[in-house]
C-alpha cells in the first residue's frame, strides 16, 4: 500500500505529443527529422512552430481584446542525452534558408573594414548593422543593451532558439543585463512600445517587437533558476511547457545511411510553405470560422473548469496565471497552422483550431504535472522525492550500497552529490517517518525501506 502511494505521489505522466490533428506537412517534416534517431518529435515540433511563427511575423494579427501576433514561447524539459541540440537544430533549420545569405553578406562586408578610413568605416558599420537587423535568429548570449539596439532597427520578427535554457536564464542575472527578464516579458506583447536614451546611441525607440522563443533543458538545471514567482510575475506563464518521458532505450550506434535532412522531400515541402509566406505583403487580420469559434470557447472554458477543480492550493494559484495565457496561445498556434495549410488566409478553420487546442492541452497537462513534481519544490524536496521513488521502484526495500551505486540524486544536483548529502536526505526522511533504516552489518548492507505510516 505504501509503495503504491509513493509511486502515485511521484508518478511521471509525461508523454510525447500526438500530432494526429496537425497538418500532414508538419507531421511529415517532424517524423522525417526524428526518423532513425533518439530525437524527440515534441522538441522538433516546437522548434518548427517557433520557426514558422518567425516567418509569419508581422504579416498577420488577430483582434484578441487588443491586436495579437502569433509569436510562440515554449520550453521543453527532457533528460540528459535526449538530443536536445539536434532536435532544435532540425526544427529551426528553415531559419538558415533566410539567414545564411545575410550572414554571408555581413562577413564579406566585414572583411573590408580594416582597409577603410574612420569615416568610411563608421558608414560601413552602419550598413552592416542595418543588414544584421534583418536576421531572423537572435544570438542567445546577447546583452540587454545590444538586444534593445537591435530591436530598434528591426522591421521583421526574430527568434531565440535556446539549446540550454539554464544558460539563457543565467544571462539575465549578470550585472550588464539587469532588467532584461522583465523587459523581455513586456515584449511578449508584439504591440509593445518603449524607448530608452543612451550616451552613445541617443534615443532608441522600440515599436511592435516580434519575439519567439524555443528552449529546451533538463528539469534539474532549470529547477533552481525558475521559481513559482517566475510564473506569477508572468515570465514563465507565457511559455508553453512540455515534459518528455525518460526513455530507457539503447540509442543507435551509428546514424542511418541516407541523404541530409535538408535535401529530403519533407524539408522541401515545408520550405515551399515558408517561401509562400515570405511572398505575402501587408498585415492580414485573421478571424475564426463559426465552427472554430465554438471549439475555442469550449477549450477556454475547460481550462478554467480544471483550475477550479484543482485541490492543491499552490498548483491552483499557478494555474491561474497559465489559464490567462493558454487561450491566447491557442489562437496564436491556430494562426500559424492555418497559414501552413493556406498561406495568406484570413479565416482560421475548425481543423487548424483543433490542432492548436491539441498542442496547448498537452502543454497544460505537462505544466500541471511539472508543478506537482520537479518544479513544485526546492532541490531538497525533489531529492527526497527521488529517493522515495527509487525505493518504491525497488519493491519498497533496498540497500544503502545499491542507492549509492545507482545514484538517484545525480540528475537533481546536476552531478552525483557526496555521501554526506545522501546521508542528509536519509536523515530527514527517517526523522519524518517516511523510511526505516535497519543498520545491520556493513553500511553498504543497511536496509532502507518505506515506512508503513505515511
Amino acid at each position: 500500500k505504501v509503495r503504491k502511494e509513493v509511486l502515485e505521489e511521484y508518478s511521471d505522466d509525461s508523454s510525447e505529443f500526438n500530432m494526429e490533428y496537425l497538418p500532414v506537412t508538419i507531421q511529415d517534416y517532424v517524423n522525417k527529422a526524428a526518423e532513425g534517431t533518439m530525437v524527440s518529435p515534441t522538441m522538433v515540433l516546437m522548434s518548427l512552430m517557433t520557426t514558422l511563427s518567425t516567418y509569419v511575423g508581422h504579416k498577420s494579427h488577430f483582434m484578441f481584446f487588443e491586436p495579437m501576433r502569433s509569436n510562440i514561447w515554449s520550453l521543453v524539459f527532457a533528460g540528459s542525452g535526449a538530443g536536445k541540440s539536434t532536435a532544435l537544430a532540425k526544427g529551426s533549420e528553415l531559419l538558415g534558408v533566410h539567414d545564411s545569405e545575410i550572414k554571408k553578406e555581413i562577413k564579406e562586408k566585414s572583411w573590408e573594414l580594416p582597409n577603410l578610413k574612420a569615416d568610411q568605416k563608421n558608414l560601413l558599420l552602419d550598413q552592416i548593422k542595418s543588414i544584421e537587423a534583418s536576421l531572423l535568429k537572435y544570438s542567445n548570449r546577447i546583452t540587454y543593451d545590444a538586444f534593445y539596439e537591435l530591436l530598434s532597427r528591426k522591421k521583421n520578427g526574430g527568434a531565440f532558439i535556446v539549446d540550454e535554457f539554464s544558460t539563457f536564464l543565467h544571462n539575465f542575472d549578470s550585472s550588464t543585463n539587469k532588467g532584461f527578464k522583465s523587459e523581455l516579458t513586456s515584449m511578449y506583447n508584439a504591440y509593445y512600445k518603449d524607448s530608452k536614451s543612451t550616451v552613445g546611441k541617443g534615443y532608441l525607440p522600440v515599436e511592435n517587437p516580434y519575439i519567439s522563443i524555443a528552449g529546451v533543458s533538463t528539469e534539474e538545471f532549470v529547477g533552481d533558476l525558475l521559481s513559482p514567482k517566475d510564473v506569477k510575475t508572468g515570465f514563465l506563464a507565457r511559455f508553453l511547457l512540455f515534459k518528455l518521458p525518460h526513455e530507457d532505450v539503447i540509442p543507435p550506434a551509428l546514424p542511418p545511411d541516407g541523404r541530409p535532412f535538408n535535401s529530403t522531400y519533407e524539408f522541401a515541402k515545408m520550405k515551399m510553405v515558408v517561401d509562400k509566406i515570405m511572398e505575402i505583403e501587408g498585415d492580414t487580420q485573421m478571424r475564426l470560422s463559426e465552427h472554430a469559434s465554438v471549439d475555442y470557447r469550449d477549450a477556454h472554458d475547460l481550462f478554467y473548469e480544471t483550475k477550479f477543480q484543482e485541490t492543491d492550493p499552490s498548483v491552483k494559484s499557478l494555474m491561474d496565471a497559465f489559464c490567462k495565457r493558454w487561450p491566447a496561445n491557442i489562437i496564436k498556434l491556430a494562426m500559424i497552422l492555418q497559414w501552413v495549410e493556406e498561406p495568406g488566409s484570413d479565416e482560421i478553420s475548425n481543423e487548424s483550431m483543433q490542432g492548436a487546442i491539441s498542442i496547448v492541452s498537452h502543454a497544460a497537462n505537462s505544466t500541471i504535472n511539472l508543478y506537482r513534481g520537479s518544479l513544485g519544490g526546492s532541490r531538497d524536496e525533489r531529492a527526497r522525492g527521488a529517493i522515495l521513488k527509487f525505493i518504491a521502484l525497488e519493491g519498497g526495500k533496498t540497500t544503502w550500497g545499491k542507492i549509492l551505486r545507482f545514484k538517484p540524486l545525480k540528475e537533481i544536483y546536476g552531478e552525483d552529490p557526496s555521501t554526506k548529502e545522501y546521508q542528509s536526505v536519509f536523515e530527514f526522511l527517517d526523522e519524518s517517518n517516511r523510511i526505516n533504516v535497519t543498520k545491520e552489518g556493513k553500511k553498504a548492507d543497511w536496509i532502507i525501506s518505506l515506512s508503513e505510516v505515511l
